[in-house]
């Protein structure tokens, strides 16, 4: 909410970093504004590049990467700038990155390990691939978030053909809720063709994503059991 009072009211409905962020080892520190005139006495436009070196990205809902080792920082991805307009005699954020940008400790505080679980490729084991997800955030938006991941697999090290997703292409997400102590995830699109063998598996990788509870933090503590549905009906 703080964040938002900062930005015009058209980036205010545009930015939507969801979990992503860009975690600075040292930094992020602003350098100076920039004016595209800069003879203006009273300039209206500006552009604020951000330096640091990174630690991290989240990328989406939570993948941690890792910049590689032979890559140097600034070349791994261009540093994020923002954009500003003066409105009625203040500056404001007309365009901004969309991740937020965090020192390490503010990272270490607010995020926390949790884990996705994927089928090994026999469909045999579950495997857990952590990712980050924010501390205190609501628990639907936790949940969805999480449902997302195992809809829609980020590329990261384990997807390249060690784990699988049970949850056939094309399925999408309809609404994911909390009742009591169950998690209430209706599904729709082509998952309304699938095998009960296939919702078995299904229902195991929702249930071990969403009843797993995250490392050093309650998220997902409160859900003990998962009801599927598939187009509003269980």
């Amino acid at each position: 909410d703080v964040a938002l009072q900062s930005l015009t009211p058209r980036e205010r409905s545009h930015w939507k970093p969801a979990w992503s962020a860009i975690v600075y080892r040292t930094g992020p520190p602003p350098m100076q504004p920039v004016y595209p005139s800069p003879a203006a006495k009273t300039p209206a436009t500006a552009t604020v590049q951000i330096t640091g070196s990174r630690q991290a990205i989240l990328q989406g809902y939570g993948s941690y990467s890792l910049p590689s080792s032979s890559t140097p920082d600034q070349s791994y991805d261009p540093q994020p700038s923002f954009t500003l307009v003066k409105t009625g005699g203040q500056w404001r954020i007309s365009s901004a990155p969309n991740a937020l940008l965090l020192s390490s400790d503010s990272f270490a505080n607010d995020y926390q390990l949790h884990n996705l679980y994927f089928f090994d490729p026999a469909y045999r084991s579950l495997v857990p691939d952590p990712i980050y997800v924010p501390v205190g955030g609501k628990p639907g938006d936790l949940m969805h978030g999480l449902v997302s991941d195992l809809v829609t697999p980020l590329k990261d090290w384990l997807s390249y053909g060690a784990t699988k997703t049970a949850i056939p292409p094309g399925t999408k997400i309809s609404d994911v809720s909390l009742d009591g102590v169950t998690a209430v995830v209706n599904l729709t699109g082509t998952i309304s063709k699938a095998s009960n063998p296939v919702m078995q598996l299904v229902s195991a990788q929702l249930l071990w994503t969403l009843a797993a509870p995250a490392q050093g933090g309650s998220a997902g503590q409160e859900v003990q059991s998962v009801e599927v549905e598939v187009n509003g009906k269980p």
